[in-house]
């Protein structure tokens, strides 16, 4: 089955950062733990709450959220890239950084920059 790019909503952030736990346990099992893994979710989800302007991309497979990605609005970042680990090695990460590539290109966005950059 095909994966699916939308736009995402607000009301699927819960989910979202739920995915993302799962996707940075999975992805770094060597470098952190999960206490700390739990505050860096809950920290980068208290900073969007407050304000943080992004356009979402949500990767779906049928009808279960299996990935999502975020641009900055006010500046050239992206502000987030994940896939659930049941889903890794898909192309799903790829198919979210496009929607963001091509989201930058329509901006006329000369670069763009991951957030650790």
């Amino acid at each position: 089955m095909k994966v699916h790019i939308r736009l995402g909503k607000l009301e699927e952030i819960e989910t979202l950062i739920e995915l993302q736990s799962k996707s940075l346990l999975a992805n770094h099992r060597d470098g952190y733990n999960e206490t700390q893994i739990a505050f860096w979710v809950e920290s980068q989800a208290k900073i969007r709450r407050a304000g943080l302007k992004e356009t979402l991309f949500v990767a779906e497979k049928g009808e279960r959220i299996v990935g999502f990605s975020s641009l900055l609005d006010s500046r050239p970042y992206i502000g987030a890239l994940y896939v659930h680990p049941d889903y890794f090695e898909q192309g799903i990460g790829s198919d979210l950084l496009l929607a963001v590539e091509d989201l930058a290109i329509r901006r006329k966005l000369k670069k763009l920059l991951g957030t650790s950059s």
